[in-house]
């Protein structure tokens, strides 16, 4: 990585020959500028952790010069070469986020010291940022896991429950229909007990996940349900929520069977699957009942 870059702007040729060879020395990756707009060209062109400020020209315009840099490239550490400095003046370089001024004659000890110190805090801060936008993120698919079901990316139980009665209370709160569907996906004899029916089949699970949602409104929820899924449907008494089931079965019926019959259907062609639908307040006016009586309507 070296000590990094640094742009010299000096207008006194043997001046910034002296820095270029002091900070090469060093490990600095050096380049100078010898006025304002050729400093501007490099600084468009490439970029640097440092720049070092040692014109002749008035302290209004040194201050000038650098503020503009300091805007323009806030992430370089902007130092600046000055005669003297008085109270006003670092009053101001604190306004404008002049990083650091310095009285000549400087030692090049002290000046290589000041540049790496300011070099480093900036590249603690860059890391620091990055660090923190993973750990943001990490926190975000976390909070994402927590209430979501990893297998089909649907929300879980838990959360279904949670979102049900927020929503019931919504529709109680200003005399609103909420209905529920439940898409169940029937198993096999070989698959196993009840117990084993909400892991088995990830595929057709996945499979069901997808038309599900290319079906609903961005308004509707889905989360898992036993061995398939609940959609919870704001803002939809029965008949809309029968009108759905209708749309779903023709969107399921290429990949899905649809039977009451369900022992004599034939899984090795098709899986089945089953919908049933509850509606707030006409069937039950709290979570458990509304999916009880969907459940027991599955067909």
């Amino acid at each position: 990585m070296g000590e990094g870059r640094i742009l010299i702007i000096d207008d006194d040729e043997h001046t910034r020959n002296a820095y270029r060879e002091l900070f090469s020395s060093y490990g600095f990756v050096t380049e100078t500028a010898e006025s304002e707009n050729e400093a501007y060209k490099l600084l468009k062109r490439d970029s640097y952790q440092a720049v070092l400020l040692d014109l002749r020209v008035s302290n209004d315009a040194l201050f000038s010069i650098a503020e503009k840099i300091k805007k323009t490239y806030p992430k370089a550490f902007v130092s600046m070469m000055i005669v003297d400095l008085t109270p006003g003046m670092i009053k101001r370089a604190t306004e404008v986020q002049i990083d650091e001024c310095m009285v000549k004659p400087v030692l090049p000890v002290k000046l290589i010291a000041t540049i790496k110190k300011g070099i480093l805090r900036y590249r603690l801060e860059e890391e620091n940022r990055c660090l923190m936008e993973k750990l943001e993120q990490i926190e975000e698919q976390n909070r994402r896991w927590i209430v979501h079901d990893i297998q089909t990316g649907a929300y879980n139980r838990q959360y279904l429950n949670e979102r049900l009665d927020t929503e019931i209370k919504r529709a109680k709160r200003h005399e609103r229909r909420l209905s529920v569907l439940l898409c169940e996906l029937i198993r096999s004899a070989s698959e196993g007990d009840e117990q084993e029916a909400d892991n088995s089949s990830p595929d057709g699970h996945r499979k069901l996940m997808k038309i599900l949602s290319d079906s609903i409104r961005d308004i509707d929820i889905i989360a898992r349900y036993k061995n398939g899924f609940a959609v919870i449907l704001p803002e939809t008494n029965s008949e809309g929520s029968s009108t759905l089931c209708g749309r779903l079965k023709e969107s399921l019926s290429d990949f899905f069977e649809f039977d009451e019959k369900i022992s004599d259907l034939d899984f090795e062609q098709k899986p089945a699957v089953r919908l049933g639908t509850a509606t707030y307040p006409l069937d039950a006016n709290v979570t458990n009942g509304l999916l009880e009586i969907a459940e027991k309507r599955l067909q």
